[in-house]
């Protein structure tokens, strides 16, 4: 019933005049409300459970006001890069368990870089993130031009964070 109205007893309608009753469910609100049902069952879970969740993302989950601003990092990823989104739910004043730094401590001094992970914190057993992933962006703000405090205080405060990270192809844990 693509593009109808359905009224009661589910008799298909033209989208003309709505009468009492009458509802209109198009794919992209089934898909808007799923979203928005996954992100608030999983802040709920880390809500009741204190747990900290990480995960990877596709385009397609972040929702279509957010792809075209994330396409802009997905075009640095070449032959040698890959380009990803990790989120990231915890509670409010809930460490993440990684360390940032600026440069990449060898031939790049500017960007800011994950340089250590806590050993048995949410983000190490995810595997998500990896010692000399350069973070792009933090919530779809670039961050590659911000100074590292500015980036610390970007990252601490929001629930959910929705990382965009670059990551040498071939690394394991920061090593070739």
């Amino acid at each position: 019933m693509r593009g109808a109205w359905a009224g009661r007893g589910g008799e298909r309608q033209s989208p003309g005049r709505l009468e009492p009753g009458m509802c209109h469910f198009s794919l992209r609100t089934s898909l808007c409300l799923f979203t928005f049902i996954v992100v608030y069952r999983t802040v709920a879970a880390v809500e009741r459970r204190g747990e900290m969740i990480v995960r990877i993302l596709e385009l397609r989950q972040i929702g279509r006001n957010n792809v075209e601003a994330a396409k802009k990092f997905f075009q640095l990823q070449d032959s040698r890069h890959i380009v990803q989104l990790v989120e990231i739910v915890k509670r409010p004043g809930q460490t993440l368990g990684l360390y940032i730094r600026e440069g990449d401590g060898g031939a790049r001094a500017d960007g800011v870089f994950i340089s250590r992970i806590a050993l048995e914190s949410a983000v190490y057993n995810s595997g998500c993130l990896k010692v000399g992933d350069e973070i792009l962006a933090v919530n779809l703000v670039d961050v590659r031009r911000m100074s590292l405090d500015d980036v610390v205080i970007i990252m601490s405060i929001p629930r959910r964070l929705l990382l965009c990270t670059r990551q040498r192809k071939g690394m394991r844990n920061g090593y070739w």
